[in-house]
């Protein structure tokens, strides 16, 4: 059997080499192409298009970009003709996903899709596609399930995927004095995020600072903190960051949800272009942007956006985080988040899906 997998960003280049790992467990003969990362092509995937060319974030960039998403669009439609696959599976990117899924409909391809476009936040108009051109649909948050099936779509959830990458349960050491800082997994992120967690970096010069990166990443945040001596930059390996420190400032994503499971107190910041922030304050169905708050469903932890993103606003929020008894409240936090979460063999219990309905 032949599989076209798609992943555009690196949280998906993660979960995407786990399926296929599973996958090839259970069938080895099976062959993959794809577009993607290093974790993918490690798992056995060819490249046909590396994720540092897929990743666009922001209204503002998109548009400049658009000739180029035009063409990884394109060269995609035809190499799915090409490759001639038994199925496409898609890893979360729902804007350029969503477009291949219609064509691998349109050419008779059976489409499984990992990880459901956010549609509870926002873009609600992407469940008629959903419904159209998604054969089986793998969620990560219980809540989803209902959402997605009141639309009769074939909706799965095996549990969050973090919960199997993450040994959640083991004691986590204390590390005195140590802050782990994400800036975010594209550059467009780090130019807007970095200048104030450098002003914070440099502003708290007795701690020392842990700062993951990835390949597309690594080069810009060392040439920007290459004379602050109390900085480690770690390259590719997140969770070696907060296996090892006692808080973190962290960009929104997948890490906010990392940082829970390791039990690291964290505030959570973002900064966008002027124009996508007005456009997801009209868009935007949800009050929080952090995963943890959203599957609380109350505010945790705390988040600074935009203008209250700033040197003034990060230093009292982090000197709350230094009381005892706000951290407290956040680890037990933590602790009814873990209960949220059903935890079991989420991409072994894909693989199957996967091979079974292709």
């Amino acid at each position: 059997m032949k599989f076209y997998i798609i992943a555009g960003e690196s949280s998906g280049d993660l979960y995407a080499s786990h399926v296929v790992s599973e996958m090839i467990k259970i069938s080895p003969e099976i062959n993959f192409r794809g577009l993607g990362g290093k974790r993918m092509k490690k798992s056995g995937v060819d490249i046909a298009i590396d994720i540092k060319d897929l990743s666009f974030m922001g209204f503002t960039d998109v548009v400049a970009n658009l000739l180029k998403i035009k063409n990884n669009l394109d060269f995609c439609k035809n190499d799915l003709i090409s490759y001639q696959p038994d199925a496409v599976i898609l890893i979360d990117y729902p804007g350029f996903n969503l477009r291949i899924a219609k064509h691998a409909k349109r050419i008779g391809l059976k489409v499984f899709y990992f990880v459901a476009p956010k549609v509870w936040a926002w873009g609600n108009f992407r469940i008629k596609n959903i419904v159209k051109y998604i054969d089986h649909l793998v969620v990560i948050f219980p809540f989803e399930v209902n959402l997605f099936k009141k639309f009769g779509i074939n909706v799965y959830y095996f549990g969050n995927p973090l919960f199997n990458i993450i040994d959640y349960q083991i004691p986590r050491k204390s590390f005195n004095n140590k802050i782990a800082i994400f800036p975010g997994s594209r550059i467009q992120e780090i130019k807007r995020h970095l200048p104030v967690m450098k002003q914070f970096i440099l502003k708290y010069s007795d701690y020392d600072f842990l700062i993951p990166t990835t390949d597309l990443t690594h080069v810009f945040c060392v040439n920007i903190l290459k004379d602050i001596t109390n900085v480690t930059i770690v390259n590719n390996n997140s969770h070696y960051v907060l296996e090892n420190v006692n808080y973190a400032i962290i960009a929104s994503g997948t890490a906010t949800l990392e940082a829970a499971l390791y039990n690291v107190p964290q505030i959570v910041c973002y900064k966008t272009d002027l124009l996508t922030f007005y456009l997801a304050k009209l868009l935007l169905k949800i009050q929080w942007i952090s995963l943890v708050n959203i599957i609380l469903e109350k505010q945790l932890i705390v988040e600074l956006i935009q203008s209250d993103f700033n040197i003034k606003r990060l230093s009292e929020e982090f000197n709350n985080l230094l009381n005892n008894s706000f951290s407290n409240d956040i680890l037990k936090g933590y602790n009814d988040l873990h209960k949220h979460m059903k935890h079991s063999d989420v991409f072994n219990k894909a693989a199957h899906l996967i091979l079974r309905e292709s």
